[in-house]
């Protein structure tokens, strides 16, 4: 077809072949043309070397393999998939291909969220009635989504019985002859069965327990007499809603209502099933899987209540079948266990008395076989680990060496074999896989203890999983090539069976509507099969190979035999890198920790550190269990199940080594001061035996990772330190020991002196740190002198802190202490602007702002651009008016004074810190003449002409020490400009508009701030010790520093508040002296006088509140 053509063929299904409108011809040519520039740009991405980190990999759950996946997506509707030259086949694919989608989707949403998540709820722990009734209560949620999924599932099922009722019908719209639906068949067990594992989980003793507690708790307070009338109407609502989710989900009946349906009546639809069902009971029987039993019992319920009707014949098949195989449970992903008994009880009405009585008789031979079962799955377990293990070595050994070779000389038949080896790989870790979930959950389930043995070949089991991710991870560009080679060669093969059908359909001369239908589905099928091989494509490709297959004579037996086994193998290599996923996650880990424990004990005992990591990713993958489910929990139980790893970790591999490392070390010191020792055994216990572990990797544990080294690093640190503390005469011997463990085993360890101290130490930064809050509050700052005066103490003295008692500091626990304190300081000033916010927030402080904010900007010019002094006073008489604080003395605007004051004396203790951090780097940098020139010791020492080696490199060291001093010095971190950063951007947004009105309130303030300074001054002039201050520039710091993370300088500028003070205080003095020579008599002059010094006080004590200012300001733009 020609491109003309195909632009005008129809893609509508329902719309048959009719051309589309020019409209929509230019739309489509629109499309095609933002599809190409699209596809440009992602080429252009992926061959610019600065994009190629940007791959999207897919992640296997919180474990450190990667996986590129072949599996290829397409970005295409399902009526362009299913579009022929035939209405009706359209029309068909269509409907049946969603609904097989449909019903995939949510046979995955079942077994991701809601079977884990009743798993998990099935784990908690046990609880009382009233945590067990609010435990249930967040799980409602659940429940109601798990019911609405239900009803969702009976009417898909409906659905594909109904498609095929109209298919099998006396006038069938296709002319195909009898009808395979076996894909259909396949999806609908699945699901049912999914539907019959959720009935048995959600019988779990919690989740029924909870349920009990909760209806109790509903009970007692519906005879409550003082709810209203909405009340009760809203509980009986509760109780309606709670009853209908108890009738299907919690008694366990979801697989009654799934299949509770009467649209199975065509005798052919009944005999399709009834021959699909015997078709998998026989494979079952063939291949020992129980699976499909599990399915073909679902299917025979089905069956059953659809048509109202007792097959016996087949019932008893079933039961033959499941008496041959043995045993009693049935595992299926992710870990679930399937008991006969118990869903044979849950079976009421189906089946009669005959077969009742026939499985009464099954039940006891199952029950007196049960003991050897699981005794029996303990030791297949231990001889599978032992078979797989050499098995897979020598698999991964042989592919790992045939995918070295380059891809480009790569031939069909060792294509072949590298597939065959993947397929092998995957094939033994999917029995390991089965086997240890059937066993976990099976044990666990009805409470049978395991054998020490038995744990630890499920430990083996579990690291050869892990060995495969891991090569698997390593060699994924590889995998992929083959993978994307094999299934290109699958579709061929395919394609070329399809052609000759074809062909043998086309030289047929006798013309019919059966082979017309016929080849339209062929022709859908090789459609589907020369695309990307994905889920949509396989679906569609399958069902028309069915239905093509349903006429007389299309295939042979061997095509078709041929056919089902390419497609298997396609489907295969297109779902590797799934299987792997669902393979390698076993949920039931992550319930069942003290099994590491145990394993990690047989590793440490037998010297394989390896296995520590390969057995810490199967945990980290198991706990994707809380990732995929909807448990209400999650955060709670990941949290807890790091710190079990961590601790079992700690108590079985780390513990013992670092015991081993300091008992090794012990000994040897002891050995050499002629101490006489317990003789070891070279043999039995080596002195290098624990550097396997020292030498391990990382292990990673979920988000995290535990490096042993470290950990042992940390404790002989800790150790050396703690013992050097107790004994000072055993100094020396400590040292031998950290001499030994750097060279002999490579540790690293913290030097055991401890940290020195002057006579003049000062208060200490970690004190003042660790107490901030009361620092601000009981000392004040001096910004000239860069100190700090408590202000007021119980003895004669009071203590100050200046830049020596800071160097003295920072000289004893390291400039480390520096950052720390920033960071401690950073927390304080973060929770004081709340407080800040929140007073500026505050209906009566808001509303004054704004109309004085108002009053001054519609009368600037009346007021010569500067802010009253009376109505600042003003101000500050409406705050008294709202009453004292607590303190009975104190008003408001005082406590935000305070509050102001506490912000600045933090900054300042920041400043000293800094200010400390750069004396201290001058002393260390006094004994360099210039470090502006650095001499180069190097040089002159190649210049001087000494050819000694050792003197070369002392004297490199020495300049890179030089330089690395001298730099240290000169880039000094400028804590005021990061907190101004920080700060500035989280108040810079919508919610913080209330503080735009800040500068508003900084007249009032200032009165406010020189009214208590001088009273303070006066006090300290009448010996006065409480409340006296010598400065308390914080309350500038603290102004500067609010002014500029709220970016309101030049608001404040405007007020010109100075000029307003000095207009306002020479008015005053004006008044004064007038009166002065006005009256005459003495008393009046005597007061006047008394009144002129306060005003040039006040102005005095403005001037520095200014001039201070203006410095802090300087500290915040620099």
């Amino acid at each position: 077809m020609s491109p003309r053509e195909l632009m005008q063929y129809n893609m509508n299904t329902y719309s048959g072949g009719s051309a589309r409108s020019k409209g929509q011809t230019e739309q489509l040519i629109t499309s095609y043309g933002d599809f190409l520039q699209d596809y440009k740009t992602d080429l252009e991405t992926l061959e610019n070397p600065e994009t190629t980190n940007n791959l999207k990999i897919k992640e296997k759950g919180s474990s450190p393999f990667f996986f590129i996946t072949a599996n290829t997506s397409e970005n295409c509707e399902l009526d362009l998939l299913t579009q022929s030259e035939n209405k009706l086949v359209n029309k068909v694919s269509f409907s049946l291909l969603s609904i097989v989608l449909e019903i995939q989707n949510h046979t995955q949403e079942g077994n991701s969220s809601f079977l884990l998540s009743l798993l998990l709820y099935s784990k908690a722990n046990k609880c009382s009635e009233i945590e067990g009734s609010l435990r249930l209560a967040r799980y409602l949620d659940e429940l109601d989504d798990l019911y609405c999924y239900i009803e969702r599932c009976k009417d898909l099922v409906e659905n594909v019985l109904l498609q095929i009722e109209g298919l099998n019908s006396s006038t069938p719209p296709l002319k195909v002859g009898t009808t395979r639906f076996s894909l259909l068949w396949v999806e609908v067990s699945e699901l049912l069965s999914l539907v019959s594992r959720l009935d048995q989980v959600v019988k779990n003793l919690n989740l029924q327990q909870d349920w009990g507690f909760h209806k109790n708790l509903i009970k007692k307070n519906r005879n409550d007499p003082e709810k209203t009338t909405e009340e009760f109407q809203q509980e009986r609502n509760l109780e309606e809603f709670l009853l209908k989710i108890e009738k299907v989900v919690i008694n366990g009946k979801m697989l009654d209502y799934v299949t509770s349906l009467s649209c199975l009546n065509t005798k052919s639809s009944r005999d399709e099933l009834s021959s699909y069902i015997r078709t998998i009971i026989i494979e079952a029987e063939n291949t020992e899987r129980k699976d499909l039993l599990l399915r073909s019992i679902v299917l025979i319920i089905l069956l059953c209540r659809t048509s109202k009707q007792e097959d016996r014949r087949l019932v008893s098949r079933f039961l033959d079948a499941y008496r041959k195989l043995g045993g009693t449970l049935i595992a299926e992903d992710p870990g679930t266990v399937w008991d006969i008994s118990k869903f044979w009880e849950g079976l009421t009405g189906i089946f009669g008395d005959g077969l009742n009585s026939q499985f009464l008789k099954l039940s006891g031979t199952l029950e007196s076989q049960q003991t050897t079962w699981f005794s029996s799955r303990l030791i297949r377990i231990t001889n599978l680990a032992k078979s797989s293990k050499v098995q897979l070595e020598t698999l991964n050994l042989t592919l790992d060496s045939k995918l070295s070779k380059p891809n480009i000389s790569l031939t069909l038949p060792e294509l072949g074999e590298r597939i065959d080896m993947l397929l092998s790989i995957l094939d033994l870790i999917q029995i390991i896989s089965s086997e240890i979930k059937l066993i976990l959950s099976s044990f666990s389930e009805y409470d049978k203890p395991m054998t020490a043995s038995s744990i630890i070949a499920i430990g083996e089991g579990l690291c050869e999983i892990s060995r495969v991710l891991e090569f698997m991870s390593s060699r994924m560009i590889s995998i992929n090539y083959c993978l994307e080679r094999g299934i290109q060669h699958s579709q061929f093969l395919i394609l070329n069976l399809i052609q000759g059908i074809k062909k043998g359909i086309l030289s047929d001369k006798k013309y019919l509507e059966t082979k017309f239908d016929i080849l339209c589905f062929l022709i859908l099928a090789e459609k589907s099969f020369s695309g990307p091989s994905n889920q949509q494509r396989l679906n569609l490709a399958r069902l028309s190979m069915e239905l093509s297959a349903s006429g007389r004579k299309v295939f042979k037996d061997s095509e078709w035999k041929s056919y089902t086994t390419m497609v298997e193998k396609l489907m295969r290599l297109t779902w590797f890198w799934d299987s792997l996923e669902t393979i390698s996650f076993i949920p039931y880990l992550s319930c069942q920790t003290e099994l590491l424990g145990v394993m990690l004990e047989e590793v440490y005992t037998s010297r394989a550190p390896e296995k520590i990591k390969l057995l810490c990713h199967m945990w980290n993958l198991s706990a994707g269990v809380w990732r995929r489910s909807g448990f209400v929990e999650t955060k709670d139980w990941i949290s807890k199940f790091k710190i079990k790893i961590e601790d079992i970790l700690e108590e079985r591999i780390i513990g013992k080594v670092c015991s081993e490392v300091e008992t090794q070390l012990r000994l040897i010191v002891h050995d050499r001061a002629g101490v006489q020792v317990d003789q070891r055994n070279p043999f039995k216990t080596l002195p290098s035996s624990v550097l396997c572990f020292l030498n391990l990797v990382p292990v990673p544990v979920l988000d995290t990772e535990l490096c042993i080294r470290s950990r042992v690093e940390d404790y002989l640190s800790r150790v050396f330190y703690n013992l050097t503390t107790v004994s000072l005469y055993n100094w020396k011997t400590y040292g031998e020991m950290r001499h030994l463990a750097g060279t002999r085993m490579k540790l690293k360890t913290v030097q055991d002196h401890l940290p020195s101290q002057t006579l003049e130490q000062g208060l200490d930064v970690l004190q003042v740190m660790r107490n901030i809050g009361a620092f601000t509050v009981d000392y004040s700052y001096n910004m000239n002198a860069q100190i700090f005066i408590e202000n007021k103490s119980s003895s004669k003295h009071l203590n100050t802190i200046h830049l020596r008692h800071i160097v003295n500091s920072i000289r004893t626990h390291g400039l480390g202490v520096v950052n720390t304190t920033v960071n401690y300081t950073y927390q304080f000033i973060k929770a004081k602007f709340a407080v800040l916010s929140e007073f500026l927030f505050d209906e009566f402080i808001k509303s004054r702002l704004i109309k004085d904010q108002l009053f001054f900007n519609e009368n600037k010019n009346k007021l010569d651009q500067k802010y009253p002094f009376e109505r600042a006073v003003k101000f500050n008489r409406g705050m008294r008016k709202l009453g004292l604080m607590p303190d009975g003395v104190s008003t408001y605007l005082d406590r935000f004074r305070f509050l102001i004051t506490h912000i600045g004396n933090a900054l300042g203790f920041v400043r000293m810190l800094n200010c400390g951090g750069i004396l201290h780097s001058a002393d260390i940098i006094k004994y360099i003449p210039d470090i502006n020139i650095l001499p180069g010791f190097e040089s002159l020492v190649e210049s001087a002409g000494l050819e000694d080696q050792e003197l070369r490199v002392s004297a490199n060291l020495l300049d890179q020490n030089l330089e690395h001093v001298a730099r240290s010095f000169k880039n000094q971190n400028s804590f005021f400009r990061l907190l101004v950063g920080v700060f500035s951007k989280q108040l810079s947004s919508g919610s913080h508009l209330h503080l735009a009105n800040f500068w508003v309130i900084l007249p009032s303030l200032f009165i406010n701030f020189v009214e208590y300074l001088m009273i303070c001054k006066e006090n300290l002039s009448k010996n006065n010790v409480d409340g006296a201050r010598i400065s308390d520039d914080g309350f500038s710091i603290g102004i500067a520093f609010s002014l500029e993370v709220l970016g309101q300088w030049e608001e404040a500028d405007s007020l010109h508040w100075m000029d307003s003070v000095l207009a306002f205080i020479s008015s005053e003095k004006d008044k004064v002296e007038k009166k002065q020579k006005d009256h005459r008599e003495d008393n009046l002059q005597d007061t006047l006088a008394l009144t002129l010094r306060r005003l040039e006080n006040t102005l005095k004590e403005f001037q520095i509140l200014h001039f201070n200012l203006s410095s802090a300001r300087i500290f915040f733009q620099a």
